[in-house]
């Protein structure tokens, strides 16, 4: 399991290890987040990283504008690699969590390898709740897509907004 450095664990009461080969959160900011992931070690999972990693797809596609116009290979060149070998559109509106699919393979313009079968076989999403990104009052929530209102319900913080993530008040409020 990786956790990014700017992640809080809210709550440890949960499970993070993968039932399958590949798990990871669709964020609040509604993206298919590498802010923290599993991966059991199999064959899948060794050939997945090396697609992942590969300079070739890196070299093909880092012109590849967003809707910002930033190339996002350039900023997360493994979350932009993740997304075109599952041919995940780099931004949507509607939740990925409602999208058939998760959105996968609903963007064919980077030429994705797995199919819906491979990915549901090996493919683990985790909902909001292991990668809060935005949060009332802590970040402009401009992207607060898949919003959540309890604290409670929060498992992992992940502060990529600039936040504060080390203020002492801020983590006495979410510590329960």
């Amino acid at each position: 399991m990786t956790l990014d450095a700017d992640m809080f664990m809210v709550n440890m009461d949960y499970d993070f290890a993968t039932k399958k080969s590949f798990t990871y959160a669709i964020d609040s900011g509604n993206t298919h987040c590498m802010g923290w992931h599993s991966i059991k070690i199999n064959d899948w999972s060794k050939q997945l990283v090396k697609n992942i990693v590969s300079d070739e797809r890196y070299k093909r596609f880092r012109h590849i504008m967003n809707h910002h116009g930033h190339s996002l290979w350039d900023i997360w060149s493994e979350q932009a690699s993740w997304y075109s070998l599952a041919g995940i559109p780099a931004h949507s509106d509607t939740p990925f969590l409602t999208i058939p699919h998760f959105g996968w393979l609903s963007d064919t313009s980077q030429d994705p390898i797995y199919s819906h079968d491979e990915l549901y076989e090996n493919i683990e999403i985790k909902d909001t709740r292991y990668n809060v990104t935005e949060w009332f009052g802590e970040s402009d929530c401009c992207y607060n897509i898949n919003k959540l209102y309890n604290p409670e319900e929060v498992i992992l913080r992940h502060f990529v907004s600039g936040q504060l993530w080390n203020n002492p008040a801020l983590i006495n409020n979410w510590k329960k």
